[in-house]
C-alpha cells in the first residue's frame, strides 16, 4: 500500500514537471522556433507597386510667366474629383500628376537619351517656363528611381548619383527633355533626347482650367514677392481664398482602451499571444513580451507603438535590394495595420542602410498627407510617422505614431471657429504678416548661430535666407493645425496659419 502510494506520488510529480517542461517549450517556442513576422511573406505572391510609396512629397506646378501652383496630394484628391465636373469632362485621370508623370518617364527612360551635367541657372531657366517639378522628400540613387519607375532590377543605368527632384518641361510639340537634380548638393543634369510627348503638357493645361474654375493657392517667388535674390516659392492668399480647416484628431491607438490594445497586440503574435508576459508600466504605457525578448511590443501612453524582433541569423542572411526590402516594409505596414489616410497618401520620407549582428538591411520612414497638406507631429522626428526596419527577410523593428483625423472630413465642423472669439477676424496671416512678428528674431537666431562678423550683418534680409517655405498640418493638443512651415539653416520654424503663434523651431534630422 505504502509503495502504491510512493508510485502515485512519483508519477504525479513526473506529470506536473512535463507541463512545466512543455509549457516552458510552448512559451519560447510554440511554433519549433523563433518565427519572424515575414515569414509568410513570398516577394513573388506581393502585388505592390513601390513608385505609389515613391511618390513625390509635392508637386510644383509653373503656369509660365512667374505664376505658379504646389500640390501635397494629387489635384483630385484637394478639389475632390471623383467624376466628371461642371461643365466640361475632366476626371481625376485628367489631373493625376505622379500617375502621368510616371508614364512620360517610363516611355522616355525607355528611348535612347544623352545624359549632361548642367548649372542652376539653366534648371531654373528651365523652371520658369510651363513644366511640372517632382520634389521627392528624400534623396533617391537614380539608378533604383529608374528601376521601379521601369518596373525592372539591374538596369544599366546611366544615372548613379543620388537625386531629390525631376523637372519635366511641358512643351508643346517639340522634343522633351527631362532634368533631374539633387538640390542639396547643388548637382543637375539633363536627359537629351528626341522623344516628343505632349502628356505633361496637356496635364498643365488641364489643372490650369480647373485651378480657374475651382481655385486652389497662387504661388510666387520670394524674388518677386520682396526682390530678394531668392527663387524659393511662397503661398499667396486671395481674398476670396476658402479657409485651411483645423481637424480634431486623437491617438490612433488609445492605450486605456484595453480591447483594442489587447486587437493590436493580437496582430503580431496571433496564436502565440497566450504565451506572452504582458507588463504595465507606471506612466500607462503597456509591454507585450515574448521569450526573453525574442519580440516586443511597447505600446505608450501617447500612442507610440514600438515593435521589436531579435535578429533571426538565417532569414536575415538573405541579401535584398532596396526595392524589394521596400517592399517587404510597405507589405508589413498594410498587414499589421493600414496606412494613416491610404497607400497614395503615404510617401517614402528618409531612409538608411543598417547593420545588425553583422547582417545589413534597410531602415524606411515614411509620412503621411491629410488633405492636401503633409502631417508634422513634433512628438517624433520629422515625417517619421512610420519606422520600419528589414533585414534580409525579416522585420526586426517597426515604429507608428499617427493622429487619426475625422472618418468623415465633410462632416467635421471644428475648423478655425474654435481658436478664435466671437466676433474676432478669421483670417489667414500671408507670409509678409509672419515676417512682421518674427522677421527679426529669425535673422538674430542665424546670427547667432552662424555667428557672423559685423560686415556680414549689415544689409542681411530675412528673405534672403530662407531655403523653404511650406504648409503643414501641425500636432498641436488635440487638434491639426496649419502652419507655416520654414526652414533656414539647419532650423525649421513652424507659425500658427491664423494666429501666428510659434509653436516649435528643431533641426531638419
Amino acid at each position: 500500500m505504502k509503495f502504491e502510494k510512493i508510485k502515485s506520488v512519483l508519477l504525479l510529480s513526473l506529470f506536473i514537471v512535463s507541463l512545466i517542461l512543455t509549457q516552458r517549450l510552448w512559451f519560447y517556442f510554440p511554433f519549433g522556433g523563433v518565427i519572424s513576422i515575414a515569414d509568410d511573406m513570398n516577394l513573388e505572391e506581393f502585388d505592390i507597386d513601390v513608385t505609389e510609396i515613391l511618390s513625390p512629397q509635392d508637386f510644383i506646378i509653373s503656369f509660365g510667366g512667374g505664376d505658379y501652383t504646389v500640390f501635397y496630394s494629387e489635384p483630385y484628391e484637394v478639389w475632390n474629383i471623383t467624376k466628371p465636373i461642371s461643365n466640361n469632362s475632366y476626371d481625376k485621370n485628367d489631373v493625376w500628376i505622379w500617375k502621368t508623370t510616371k508614364e512620360v518617364l517610363r516611355d522616355y527612360l525607355k528611348s535612347d537619351y544623352e545624359v549632361h551635367q548642367i548649372d542652376y541657372d539653366k534648371w531654373q531657366k528651365i523652371n520658369r517656363f510651363k513644366s511640372i517639378r517632382l520634389n521627392f522628400a528624400c534623396e533617391i540613387p537614380g539608378n533604383i528611381l529608374i528601376d521601379a519607375i521601369l518596373d525592372e532590377s539591374g538596369n544599366a543605368s546611366k544615372i548613379k548619383e543620388k537625386i531629390d527632384t525631376i523637372l519635366i518641361p511641358a512643351i508643346e510639340g517639340g522634343s522633351n527633355n527631362i532634368y533631374l537634380g539633387n538640390h542639396e548638393n547643388d548637382f543637375y543634369i539633363e536627359l537629351k533626347g528626341n522623344f516628343k510627348d505632349n502628356r505633361v503638357r496637356e496635364l498643365v493645361d488641364n489643372i490650369e482650367k480647373i485651378f480657374e474654375d475651382k481655385g486652389y493657392i497662387n504661388y510666387i517667388t520670394l524674388n518677386r514677392h520682396s526682390q530678394v535674390d531668392n527663387d524659393t516659392l511662397i503661398p499667396v492668399f486671395g481674398t476670396s481664398r476658402e479657409t485651411i480647416p483645423f481637424y480634431n484628431v486623437k491617438n490612433e491607438i488609445d492605450v486605456t482602451d484595453k480591447a483594442s490594445v489587447i486587437s493590436q497586440a493580437n496582430q503580431f503574435f496571433s496564436s502565440s499571444f497566450d504565451f506572452v508576459k504582458e507588463i504595465n508600466e507606471i506612466d500607462g504605457s503597456i509591454i507585450y513580451m515574448y521569450g526573453y525578448g525574442e519580440k516586443t511590443l511597447k505600446i505608450n501612453k501617447n500612442g507610440e507603438l514600438v515593435y521589436e524582433e531579435k535578429v533571426d541569423n538565417k532569414k536575415a542572411s538573405y541579401e535584398l535590394d532596396f526595392i524589394d526590402s521596400l517592399k517587404y516594409a510597405v507589405k508589413f505596414v498594410e498587414e499589421k495595420g493600414r496606412w494613416p489616410i491610404n497607400r497614395e497618401n503615404a510617401y517614402l520620407s528618409d531612409y538608411k542602410l543598417i547593420e545588425k549582428n553583422n547582417k545589413k538591411g534597410y531602415e524606411f520612414s515614411f509620412n503621411y498627407r491629410l488633405k492636401g497638406l503633409p502631417v508634422f507631429i513634433p512628438d517624433i522626428a520629422k515625417d517619421k510617422a512610420i519606422v520600419v526596419r528589414v533585414i534580409g527577410s525579416q522585420i526586426t523593428y517597426y515604429k507608428k505614431m499617427v493622429k487619426s483625423p475625422p472618418q468623415n472630413f465633410n462632416k467635421e465642423v471644428k475648423s478655425i471657429l474654435s481658436v478664435f472669439d466671437e466676433g474676432q477676424e478669421k483670417k489667414m496671416l500671408d507670409f509678409s504678416d509672419v515676417l512682421r512678428m518674427y522677421g527679426y528674431m529669425i535673422k538674430n537666431t542665424y546670427i547667432m548661430e552662424n555667428e557672423l562678423e559685423e560686415e556680414k550683418i549689415q544689409d542681411l534680409e530675412t528673405e534672403e535666407l530662407i531655403e523653404r517655405i511650406g504648409l503643414v498640418y501641425y500636432s498641436y493638443q488635440d487638434k491639426l493645425v496649419p502652419a507655416w512651415e520654414v526652414t533656414i539653416d539647419d532650423i525649421v520654424y513652424y507659425f500658427d496659419l491664423y494666429t501666428g503663434v510659434n509653436y516649435t523651431s528643431n533641426p531638419k534630422n
